[in-house]
Parts: C-alpha cells; sequence; structure tokens
C-alpha cells in the first residue's frame, strides 16, 4: 500500500489556506512533511466514529479517544470546575479578552470570522456588531464601551491601567475610563510603507515558493497513480481502488490550482497578500514597552515586535517562531516575553532585546501531564498573583508550571470542541475564576474554584 503523508490535529487537517489560494502544509506545523496535499478519506474525530479503509487514521483516532478518556479523571479533581459561560448580549460575540483589576474584564467584541452557507444565511437575517471594546465588571455586566476604527484581533492590559487593542495592522490604547488615547499603524505595516521594493522581493519568493510545493505536490500524486494504474484492475485491492480514485482527483484539482496560480500576476497575488500581511495576532505590554506578534515579511513564520508606550522606537526582535492556524501568544511578566510556541509544543522565555533565557515544554499526546498534546500545544498563557504560569491547550487542559517550567497540577479542563484554535486564557483578580475563551462560539467558559 503507498505511504500517504498528512499532518494532523485534533479535529481537521493542518493545512493551510495560503494567501495566494493555494493549499500549503503549514509550515508552522513541526509534524510529519506532506509530500503531497491529497484529500483525506472520511476522518471521524468524535467518539465512535468509525474510519474505514485506513488504519493509520484508525490507529490515529484510537489515540484521540484514549487521550480524551484519559482527561476526565483530571477534570473531576481539578481545582477549578466549569459553570454557566459568559456570553454578551444580542448578536455580540467575544473575540478576545483580558483581566482587569478589581476583577473586571476588558473584551473586544465584532464581526466574527464565520465560514459556510449557514454563515452566509446568517448575514442576511443578523445585524453585524459594531466593533467595540467592552468593559465587563465581576458579574459579566457591560459598564462601559467605546467603538474601535478596526476589526479586533487582540487585547491586553499594561501594569499601569491603560489598554491596547490591535488588528488590521492597527493598535489603539485606551486609558481605564474609556477614553481612547491613540490610535496608529502598526509598524511591520510601517516597514513595509517604508521598504515596498524589499517586500515585493520578499513576496515574490514566497509566490515561487507556493508554485514549486503545488508542482511537487502535483507530481507526488500522478506519480501515485502510475504506480497503482500498472497493477491490473481485476487485481487491484478494494484500498487500492479507492487509493486510485482519490489520485485521480487530487490530479485534477492540483492541475486546476496551478493553472490559477501560474494565471495570477504578481500584482494579484500581493493585492490578495495584504490582508494576510496586516493581521496582528496578540498584543502585549510592560511598565516600559508594547508588543506585538505579526506575519514574518515574506514568511510563514511569526515575528515579535516592540516598541516604546508612546509608539516610538519600533524594532523587530523576534523571527522564525512556528505556530498552527494562525495562532501565536506573547504574554509578559516582570519585562520578560513568555511565548507559547504551540508547533514546538513548548513555552519560551526570552528577555526585552529576544535574547532567549528558557524553554519547557515537549509533545507527548499519551500522557497529559509529561507534554502537550494534539499537533500545536500550548496555544496560550497567563500569570498567576504568586508568578506562576499558566498553559491552555486547545482541548480545553489548563496547566500550572512554576516560572522556570516545572510542571505543578492540571488546573482546569474546560469542555470545548477539540481542534486547533486560539484558547486564551486569564485568571480573576482574586483568583476565583479562569476563563478560556470558546473562540467559536464567541463567549467565555467560566471555571470556578472549587
Amino acid at each position: 500500500m503507498l505511504l500517504r503523508k498528512f499532518t494532523f490535529s485534533v479535529g481537521l487537517l493542518c493545512l493551510t489556506w495560503g494567501a495566494s489560494g493555494s493549499w500549503a502544509q503549514d509550515e508552522q506545523s513541526a509534524s510529519v512533511p506532506a509530500t503531497a496535499i491529497l484529500p483525506a478519506q472520511t476522518i471521524g474525530f468524535q467518539d465512535g466514529t468509525e474510519v474505514s479503509e485506513d488504519p493509520s487514521l484508525s490507529a490515529y483516532l484510537k489515540e484521540l479517544q484514549a487521550a480524551r478518556a484519559a482527561l476526565e479523571p483530571l477534570r473531576k479533581k481539578a481545582p477549578y470546575q466549569e459553570g454557566k459561560p459568559l456570553v454578551l448580549e444580542g448578536s455580540r460575540q467575544i473575540l478576545g479578552f483580558t483581566a482587569l483589576a478589581n476583577n473586571e474584564l476588558a473584551v473586544i467584541s465584532g464581526k466574527a470570522r464565520s465560514y459556510g452557507a449557514m454563515a452566509a444565511i446568517k448575514r442576511m437575517f443578523v445585524k453585524e456588531p459594531p466593533n467595540e471594546l467592552l468593559w465587563l465588571d465581576a458579574k459579566g455586566e457591560v459598564v462601559r464601551s467605546a467603538e474601535l476604527p478596526f476589526l479586533p484581533a487582540a487585547v491586553n492590559v499594561a501594569p499601569d491601567g491603560v489598554i491596547y487593542v490591535a488588528g488590521e495592522g492597527k493598535v489603539a490604547s485606551f486609558a481605564a475610563d474609556g477614553k481612547q488615547i491613540a490610535v496608529v499603524d502598526s509598524p511591520h505595516i510601517a516597514a513595509i510603507v517604508k521598504n515596498r521594493t524589499q517586500f515585493e522581493v520578499e513576496m515574490r519568493a514566497r509566490r515561487d515558493a507556493e508554485l514549486a510545493s503545488t508542482r511537487e505536490s502535483l507530481t507526488a500524486a500522478e506519480e501515485a497513480v502510475k504506480v497503482l494504474q500498472e497493477k491490473p484492475e481485476d487485481q487491484r485491492t478494494p484500498d487500492e481502488k479507492s487509493e486510485l480514485e482519490m489520485y485521480r482527483d487530487s490530479v485534477s484539482s492540483l492541475k486546476a490550482h496551478l493553472a490559477r496560480q501560474e494565471k495570477q500576476s504578481i500584482e494579484q497575488y500581493l493585492d490578495a497578500t495584504l490582508p494576510e500581511v496586516r493581521e496582528i495576532f496578540c498584543v502585549a505590554a510592560s511598565e516600559q514597552d508594547i508588543f506585538l506578534v505579526t506575519r514574518q515579511l515574506g514568511s510563514y513564520g511569526f515575528a515579535v515586535w516592540r516598541m516604546s508606550r508612546d509608539f516610538a522606537d519600533a524594532t523587530q526582535i523576534i523571527t522564525g517562531l512556528v505556530g498552527c492556524c494562525g495562532q501565536m501568544d506573547v504574554q509578559v511578566l516582570k519585562g520578560t516575553l513568555f511565548v507559547a510556541e504551540n508547533a514546538r509544543h513548548r513555552v519560551v522565555r526570552y528577555d526585552r532585546e529576544g535574547k532567549q533565557l528558557l524553554t519547557f515544554g515537549s509533545a507527548d499526546r499519551s500522557d497529559v501531564e509529561k507534554g502537550f498534546g494534539s499537533c500545536c500545544n500550548p496555544m496560550n498563557t497567563c500569570f498567576t498573583a504568586d508568578g506562576d504560569i499558566l498553559t491552555a491547550e486547545s482541548n480545553g487542559v489548563v496547566k500550572r508550571f512554576k516560572i522556570d517550567g516545572q510542571f505543578v497540577e492540571v488546573v482546569g479542563i474546560a469542555k470545548i470542541q477539540e481542534g486547533c484554535k486560539s484558547s486564551s486564557i486569564c485568571l480573576s483578580t482574586d483568583g476565583a475564576r479562569l476563563y478560556y475563551f470558546d473562540v467559536e462560539q464567541g463567549r467565555l467558559l467560566v471555571l470556578s474554584r472549587s
């Protein structure tokens, strides 16, 4: 039987749709590289779902089911237990959040990303919410709001209470009373404007790499078809017949896609890429600095930019971070950065200059207390009042570590749909509640200390 190479996450295949409209393996993924991007046979990721005609997928599914079963005793004995979720009224959905003093929260709300036929129908009948920054009291009630001039993607608070919101290539700051202080372009957008020629050179190289990847995938699929066709039809096993149809479909799809790629001009490619380039994935702030996570220009990786609290002296301090499915989290404690580099299954600590100080974590799908599971975890972090670090995984698991990386305990497990996505967390000021972001439902899952 031919070897099919896939990269998996919990609940979906770790493939990304490139800005030019191309399927490409997530460069950030640290899993098995794909020699061909091919459609998979039906894969079930819910308990009880069977995977037929593919032993490797069946084994993987059994591994996931065993991992889920292992979570149950840990869920029951965890110090934080899930209760009623926090949901905004009307059509508002939470897009991100951060903990404030006095057990309050700041959340960003706006038009959530949605896909598929049902999403299109919903847009016809449901009024799109405004882009807003909302202050919530300890009960989850909105006490004040501020309109945002862009779709927000990230929010965080500085030690002095100033709130920073980022998205669509912009960064805004707000005082604790809700007054807007400033709105500026992200430094990575300013860098593009300043050196447009270099940007175009980098993006041309990226486009060439995407074309080469598609051609390589097409060649692999064509070779697979050729091998299977050499065997007389009446001697092919059911598996081989199924594989032959799959590879034929892949050849047809890849040829059509390659034709679209080759037809696209560099100007069209740049236009299609700019919305992705403008994305900001995380914002954080210390007493003296603001930190932003952006795409690394000309790459699928991530970079961290630092600038002063008044948006001056911007510089790129970290490059080459690898994360899956557009997720890269950075938080600040005592002037140092903690990066949840999910595709490498680790947390990395840097100083403000971008020098690596410490790493901890490893991949382990079988023992939740020994490592981080799935294709890409941990997704997010936050800190406790006494300086420990909490890590969040996309299956709902939240763990506690000492600042040097020593594992302490599983503090809670949110009931969440598994899948590669943002899993932001934070503790209320008094430590009584652990909030876990359910990005698919646009709400916060609230786990209370027992």
